[in-house]
């Protein structure tokens, strides 16, 4: 599974994306690959931030914030609650450090269509699977 973020600071954009080999292949790949693209993004962003005082990440998760949250939501699938805990637990870390400066928001489909910062995350994440 290939997974990509685009970091843009400053007027730069920096398209990172990275090959991630995974067992899981059910229906709901497209889930657990944006949230592994949080985890990617969560991971490396202060490498690439140049400064920046406030980060934001922007995803196609529509339920982010309660997957963020501390309600149940994969109630069955065990690689989903795995990788949910993942992204929770260095989304905490993360937000210790840089407080509210810290924000991951859904990025709504109007939003998306002809963002050239969305469209370069995904098209670098397709190619890694090429």
């Amino acid at each position: 599974m290939g997974i990509a973020c685009s970091y843009v600071v400053n007027g730069t954009i920096i398209v990172k994306q990275q090959y991630t080999q995974s067992s899981y292949n059910e229906e709901l790949s497209s889930w657990y690959a944006e949230i592994k693209a949080i985890i990617f993004a969560l991971t490396f962003f202060e490498k690439h931030r140049g400064g920046a005082a406030k980060i934001i990440i922007y995803t196609d998760l529509i339920d982010i914030e309660k997957l963020l949250g501390d309600d149940p939501f994969f109630k069955k699938n065990v690689h989903l609650k795995e990788v949910r805990k993942e992204m929770k637990q260095l989304y905490q870390i993360q937000k210790s450090v840089f407080g509210d400066n810290l924000q991951v928001l859904y990025l709504p489909p109007d939003k998306r269509k002809f963002n050239p910062f969305h469209r370069s995350a995904h098209n670098a994440a397709r190619s890694m699977i090429r």
